[in-house]
């Protein structure tokens, strides 16, 4: 086991300078991270060069909850940093970020359009529902190269989203319209180990902890011998902010991870290697203080 986790944080240190612009994993990840560029047709243009918007559809089962999530990004920067790590190191330029001014506000007035209805009276394009739950709450930001700012919406119920809808967002800020592209609304899971996963992970998204451990533990108690019950439990004590549950839930996730055989595992070691190293470091920088 030591010497494939020595192998894989060869691999993750090779794919975080050369994979700027490949997403690993699912979790977001939680709001503000450093993330990779999203795949392609997921990110669209805006009228002010470099700044990019990236939009995620989670539908929610039959009657429950849906979540969006919206990441603003740099895509020229991003393409910028891919561009420097090809080049000799004598030959890299310095990346500066770019500094905005995004008032909290900004994130409460995107507007979700569902593409198709030309003919539609005015507004009635709009997709209904949507409340903000969780955003950037500081005005001005600052984005990098591997930097997104993160907003999470809730639709009530999933039924508002029919499979195969394009939706586009639409972003007014820093004295601009930002628009994503169309992306088409994911089919709902259809299987009991899909809609545990979607049931956990739109909780984790919302930070309702609580419900969302339960939904982790429920997975890992029915599929004890794959790792995304442990990666989605160690997210949440992480979120709650028990940084060492976290950390040995995280290698425990790793070890599934390791020991599964099937190609389709829920999530790659990378991110997880990655969460672990990142926790490392904050704990043992909390215990030299």
């Amino acid at each position: 086991m030591r010497a494939l986790k020595h192998i894989y944080w060869g691999v993750a240190a090779v794919c975080l300078t050369v994979l700027v612009s490949t997403s690993c994993g699912t979790g977001e990840e939680k709001g503000d991270k450093k993330e990779a560029a999203p795949p392609a047709g997921q990110a669209g243009q805006t009228t002010k060069p470099g700044l990019d918007l990236g939009l995620t559809i989670s539908p929610g089962a039959p009657g429950e909850a849906s979540l969006i999530v919206l990441r603003l990004f740099s895509g020229s920067l991003r393409q910028a940093e891919l561009d420097n790590a090809a080049k000799k190191e004598e030959q890299r330029s310095a990346i500066e970020p770019i500094r905005l001014s995004i008032p909290p506000e900004s994130w409460a007035t995107v507007e979700f359009r569902i593409l198709g209805r030309e003919a539609a009276p005015e507004g009635k394009d709009k997709l209904a529902g949507v409340v903000l739950v969780d955003a950037p709450k500081s005005e001005s930001v600052s984005l990098g190269p591997k930097d997104a700012l993160t907003g999470v919406y809730r639709i009530p119920s999933a039924n508002l989203l029919m499979p195969g809808t394009l939706v586009r967002a639409e972003m007014k800020a820093a004295g601009e319209v930002i628009l994503s592209e169309a992306i088409p609304v994911p089919n709902p899971p259809d299987s009991e180990k899909g809609l545990l996963l979607r049931k956990a992970e739109i909780r984790l998204k919302l930070k309702s902890w609580a419900e969302a451990k339960a939904a982790a533990q429920e997975i890992i108690e029915r599929f004890p011998g794959e790792a995304a019950g442990y990666w989605l439990k160690a997210q949440t004590l992480e979120g709650e902010g028990h940084d060492a549950e976290a950390l040995r839930m995280y290698n425990t996730a790793l070890e599934k991870a390791l020991a599964q055989k099937e190609a389709d595992q829920h999530e790659p070691p990378l991110p997880i290697i990655i969460k672990i190293r990142d926790l490392e470091e904050k704990i043992s920088s909390s215990a030299k203080k």
